[in-house]
């Protein structure tokens, strides 16, 4: 993985069965920062139908409730209109090394460009030592399929999530 100059570390990889996009990236000391926004913009390249995408996440200090909030926003730029699928896998690590925010992929069909995909995630942090682990500094991974754009079938399957733990995992 190359990390470019804001110290995100990206790959890329295209095949004939779609396109995935890792990011990988830290989000240090909310405790001072009270917030952080992770964007990037990023282009399928595909010579069947090419696609134009924008990710962002906004992280937060955590509340005085204890919990932890993420917003995740996976837009479709351009001008396309052939549909498409996107799944969004999540992994995230405090400093503790503790995955949080247990979240499962978050996928679409027949996305047109346009279209927005926004989840909220929550997860509740109970105790100062945890909150502390989280404002702290969390490690977080991004992978975004997009598939559908060569063919009408696309899937991802569990053995790809296993693969992407286990990618992330080594990080």
């Amino acid at each position: 993985m190359a990390a470019n100059n804001n110290g995100i570390e990206r790959v890329t990889h295209h095949s004939n069965t779609g396109h995935k996009f890792i990011f990988v990236f830290s989000v240090q000391y909310l405790s001072v920062k009270k917030e952080f926004t992770f964007k990037e913009e990023f282009n399928t390249e595909c010579e069947a139908s090419p696609t134009a995408w924008s990710c962002e996440m906004f992280f937060q200090k955590v509340l005085d409730d204890g919990r932890a909030c993420i917003l995740v926003t996976l837009r479709r730029k351009g001008y396309g209109r052939n549909p498409v699928k996107a799944c969004i896998s999540l992994y995230i690590k405090d400093s503790a090394e503790k995955y949080l925010f247990n979240s499962p992929k978050i996928e679409r069909e027949r996305i047109v460009a346009g279209e927005v995909i926004e989840e909220h995630l929550v997860e509740n942090l109970p105790f100062p030592e945890m909150r502390s682990y989280f404002n702290l500094r969390l490690k977080v991974a991004v992978f975004i399929d997009i598939i559908s754009c060569h063919s009408t079938t696309g899937k991802i399957n569990s053995e790809t999530f296993r693969q992407q733990k286990f990618l992330y995992d080594r990080l």
